[in-house]
């Protein structure tokens, strides 16, 4: 198993991380406050073959259309090369005070790559012209609170704002729905996901989708056991692949993950 944090990860990782930063600093000059990375990287659990970049960059006034333009051709050059990289662009004034969803001035990931490429094969600028929102950022500014690594520019604590609690919970609660949808054609990231959320339910701890998938083992039925321990073993590296799951077991696991997280969701609000 060859699992890493930020502190031990390859040379090629940090190297293209080192090249992310400088392009932030290149194009966003003294608009960027700080960079910070979340996910796997954090919580010594990234998977160099599988596992994606995770960044949130923290900036003080919204940035300008052109220079979102020059951003977004830059990540495509950068991203896969050789990991994934997944990242939003935030400002000040959009988390503190705090809102839930929060308003994003950018965001870029390889699910985008695709639509992006067509907009910047037409110039077609005006797609990146919104400020939409993101009800995720809460689960992301939670862990960048208590696990994030900065890269550069403000400290965490400088940075941000406590989220609270029940933001946070709403968060990872409403990504369940999207887990579900893609046990069959993201088995690992499906299946993984609804163990963190269920783990957090439980224990109110975060832990990475490995540790919450091993944690999972003592609390799902035993005969579902086998679905979680092949995910565990995909995302660390110790299997190639997924074991056949049969439609009847599949059904079993998400009707237990549903039921058991909405069950402490309800809990813990009532």
């Amino acid at each position: 198993m060859n699992l890493y944090g930020w502190d031990n990860c390859p040379k090629e990782v940090k190297d293209q991380i080192s090249k992310l930063n400088e392009t932030l600093i290149e194009y966003l000059g003294d608009n960027l406050l700080g960079t910070y990375i979340h996910g796997s990287l954090a919580l010594q659990s990234f998977n160099p073959n599988s596992s994606d970049i995770d960044v949130i960059v923290l900036v003080n006034e919204k940035i300008d259309l052109e220079i979102r333009f020059q951003l977004v051709k830059a990540l495509l050059i950068l991203s896969n090369d050789p990991s994934p990289i997944e990242i939003s662009f935030i400002t000040k004034d959009a988390i503190i005070p705090w809102k839930h969803s929060t308003p994003f001035e950018l965001h870029s990931s390889e699910y985008w790559r695709e639509r992006y490429e067509e907009r910047v094969a037409l110039e077609d600028k005006s797609f990146w012209s919104e400020t939409p929102v993101d009800s995720d950022l809460a689960c992301h500014l939670t862990l960048i609170n208590k696990k994030g690594v900065c890269l550069h520019g403000l400290s965490i604590a400088e940075a941000f704002t406590d989220i609270p609690e029940a933001d946070f919970r709403s968060s990872i609660v409403s990504g369940v729905g999207y887990a579900v949808s893609v046990l069959r054609t993201i088995p690992v990231y499906g299946i993984l996901t609804l163990c963190r959320v269920l783990s957090y339910s439980e224990t109110g701890e975060i832990l990475s989708k490995r540790e919450a998938g091993i944690w999972a083992y003592s609390i799902i039925p035993e005969n579902l056991v086998y679905i979680v321990r092949s995910a565990v073993e995909v995302y660390e590296g110790s299997r190639s692949e997924m074991v056949e799951i049969n439609d009847d077991d599949m059904n079993d696991y998400i009707r237990f993950m549903q039921t058991s997280i909405n069950t402490l969701f309800h809990r813990d609000v009532e």
